[in-house]
């Protein structure tokens, strides 16, 4: 969970820089946006995978 915080909040800084005029490396933005949008939705789609994982192991019968 940090490493998905620690690349929205670099996602942001950069594209604050951006807005800001400190950088023009419109690339570099992007690219870490993107980064950032992966990386959650990889955690989305894992915390999915878990919650069904244990709703499955609840149904079973002992």
């Amino acid at each position: 969970m940090h490493s998905v915080n620690d690349a929205q909040v670099a996602s942001d800084k950069k594209t604050e820089a951006l807005i800001l005029g400190k950088t023009d490396n419109l690339h570099d933005v992007m690219i870490t946006a993107q980064k950032a949008s992966i990386t959650l939705e990889t955690s989305v789609q894992i915390q999915r995978k878990v919650i069904d994982a244990y709703n499955e192991i609840m149904r079973m019968q002992v």
